[in-house]
């Protein structure tokens, strides 16, 4: 990570964003599995490589504490036909990650508030419209308060 910060220390993030739309094309013939016919979530905190990463996580959250840093956990929009095909594993994954940061956090879940396919680039990530409209619902939300 270290090398990467170093690589982007004089340039620009703008490629980084998403300009595009997903496709009709696309969306007809969408099936919202990963390359080995699972789903993800099922699989993300499931694996035993990730309990370091539990771990990690709540020692974060712990310096965010003991520092006094506003720490906020959300869950971005996805494709509404992806998040619709998988809420079962989705809530599963949200109450997996609600179990490890605990009572004090609250996780902000915005994965289907995003419904037209003209905010997405593809099934995972926003484009920058829908960048756009996010911003304006996490403000509506006071999501930029402190705790």
């Amino acid at each position: 990570m270290f090398f990467r910060a170093l690589y982007y220390l004089f340039q620009s993030d703008q490629s980084w964003i998403n300009r595009y739309s997903i496709s009709n094309h696309f969306l007809e013939s969408y099936q919202p599995l990963n390359r080995h016919g699972e789903h993800p979530f099922t699989k993300n905190l499931s694996d035993e490589r990730k309990i370091n990463g539990k771990k990690a996580l709540k020692e974060i959250i712990g310096l965010t504490f003991k520092y006094d840093i506003n720490l906020k956990f959300y869950i971005s929009p996805y494709l509404h036909q992806y998040i619709k095909a998988f809420k079962e594993d989705h809530e599963l994954f949200k109450k997996e990650i609600e179990n490890i940061i605990g009572s004090d956090l609250k996780i902000w879940d915005y994965s289907d508030d995003l419904l037209n396919t003209i905010y997405f680039a593809d099934p995972l990530h926003m484009n920058l419209k829908g960048f756009r409209a996010l911003s304006k619902i996490l403000l509506e939300d006071d999501f930029y308060k402190k705790r």
